[in-house]
Parts: C-alpha cells; sequence; structure tokens
C-alpha cells in the first residue's frame, strides 16, 4: 500500500512537471514574442487567436479518444486484447486528424478572411491544422504512456519535443525571419519528431 502511494506521487510529481515545462517554454518565449524587431503589436494579436483556434481545434480532433483509451485499456474484459485497444485508439485518431486536415485545409484562405479580414494569414492556418492534428495522435501515445506508467518515458519524449520546438523556434523567428509561421512551423515538428 506504502509502495503504491511513493509511486503514485513520483507519477503525479513527474506528470506535473510535464505540464509546468510547456508553461514555462511559454514564458521563456515573451521576451521573443514582445519584442518590436520580430512581431508586431498586430502579430502577437494573430499568435493569440491562432492559438486560441489550435486550443479550439485539438478538442475538436481529439474528440475524446484518449479518455476512451484509458477507460478500456484496462477493462478486465478487454485486458487481452491491450494492444488492439491501442491500435484501434491511434488508427481512429488519425482518421479523425487526416479527415479534419483535408476538410480545412483547402478552405484556409475563407477562413483566414474570416478570422483575420484578409488571406494573408492562410499558411500559418495549414500549419497550425497540420501541427494540432499531429498533436491529437501524439495525446493518445501520451495516454498510453500514462496508462502503463511509463513516467520517465512520458516526461523524457515530451521534454526532447518541448526543447526541439524552443530552439527551432527562437531560430526560425530569429535566423529565418519566418514571423508567426515560424512558431507553428517549430511545434508541428516538434510534434512530428514524438511520433518518430
Amino acid at each position: 500500500m506504502l509502495n503504491s502511494i511513493k509511486v503514485s506521487f513520483r507519477d503525479s510529481f513527474i506528470y506535473g512537471l510535464g505540464n509546468i515545462s510547456v508553461k514555462v517554454i511559454g514564458f521563456l518565449l515573451i521576451p521573443l514574442y514582445t519584442d518590436p524587431k520580430y512581431f508586431s503589436v498586430d502579430d502577437f494579436g494573430i499568435i493569440a487567436l491562432l492559438d486560441i483556434s489550435g486550443i479550439v481545434l485539438i478538442s475538436l480532433m481529439a474528440s475524446g479518444l484518449p479518455q476512451s483509451l484509458m477507460r478500456w485499456y484496462w477493462d478486465n474484459e478487454f485486458k487481452d486484447n491491450q494492444k488492439g485497444i491501442f491500435f484501434m485508439s491511434v488508427t481512429n485518431q488519425v482518421i479523425v486528424s487526416l479527415s479534419f486536415c483535408v476538410l480545412l485545409i483547402p478552405f484556409t484562405n475563407q477562413i483566414s478572411t474570416l478570422i483575420f479580414g484578409n488571406e494573408g494569414w492562410s499558411n500559418a492556418l495549414k500549419i497550425l491544422i497540420l501541427s494540432t492534428a499531429l498533436q491529437a495522435v501524439n495525446n493518445i501515445v501520451n495516454s498510453l504512456m500514462r496508462i502503463q506508467s511509463k513516467a520517465m518515458l512520458f516526461s523524457v519524449t515530451n521534454f526532447i519535443k518541448l526543447a526541439v520546438v524552443l530552439l527551432l523556434t527562437v531560430y526560425l523567428i530569429v535566423f529565418r525571419h519566418a514571423g508567426v509561421k515560424g512558431i507553428y512551423i517549430a511545434q508541428a515538428a516538434g510534434n512530428l519528431l514524438f511520433l518518430i
């Protein structure tokens, strides 16, 4: 019993560090995002709108699949088919994510006009949609690591992803002058690296 409590506290601490590290990276990027040399005040507002759009998209794309994986993975009735449950969860998430990409990417000019009043942010929206689709699949993999109590693997893989996103974001903005698109290219690359 005492060992279970220790493991629970340790795992909670490790998973909590993962959540905090995302916020720390966002905090570290504030000076870059607010530097007028790289972003205007309008760009900062666009980043906020794109981030909110990404949050809405991820909640629509995920559609409860990580939670259903957590629910059914350890169910006594399906204990012999855990790999099948994970495979079906990943397959369904890939299908849902691809469907969103196929449905939304062709209309990014119209979405950009609707949200921003012009088509200038169409490419950033395409990258955001792709990044969000990859993140939805990553959520399934993260859920499996949590279910299997692989806290160290969870932390290491997520830390590597966050470090890549941070370094690539800085590189794309400072050295490649990619602007807002650079943020979402870095996120897409980090999510793709995580899946690989």
